[in-house]
């Protein structure tokens, strides 16, 4: 039994600490918000591997170094599809919002390869997605 209670109070106090972290979205530096149904290109100043003053277009225009993303719908799942122009492979977190709820919660994206395309799924009924904390690696495992 203290076993159980102890088990039980470790995941309570992960939990906690877990949403404690979640970074708050008014206070963010460096993000982009992405609602279901939207579809643009961002590029990006870059200054070594990190990534900053995300400027959201809805061409590529002049700037090939242009990340694409679209967020939709496809049946019961919420799609964001990212094409990573880079010769490195683009990292970033993401924040997500359900329908009628007024908080995020940290969702995981996985690193996209140079060049490559991703593709994030969800069952979640989530309406909205801020992105942020965007860099470039060498290596795929950092």
């Amino acid at each position: 039994m203290k076993s159980l209670l102890s088990v039980t109070l470790s995941l309570l106090a992960a939990i906690f600490v877990a949403a404690a972290e979640t970074p708050d979205p008014e206070t963010l530096q460096n993000k982009i918000q992405i609602s279901l149904g939207e579809r643009f290109f961002v590029s990006f100043q870059r200054n070594g591997d990190a990534l900053s003053a995300p400027e959201v277009s809805q061409k590529v225009g002049n700037k090939p170094d242009s990340v694409s993303l679209r967020f939709e719908r496809i049946d019961d799942m919420a799609l964001l599809v990212t094409k990573n122009p880079f010769g490195e492979t683009l990292r970033f977190r993401a924040l997500a919002k359900v329908k009628g709820s007024s908080t995020y919660f940290e969702t995981s994206i996985l690193p996209i390869s140079a060049k490559l395309s991703s593709y994030e799924s969800w069952q979640d009924d989530i309406e909205t997605l801020i992105l942020f904390d965007f860099s470039l690696s060498k290596e795929l495992d950092q």
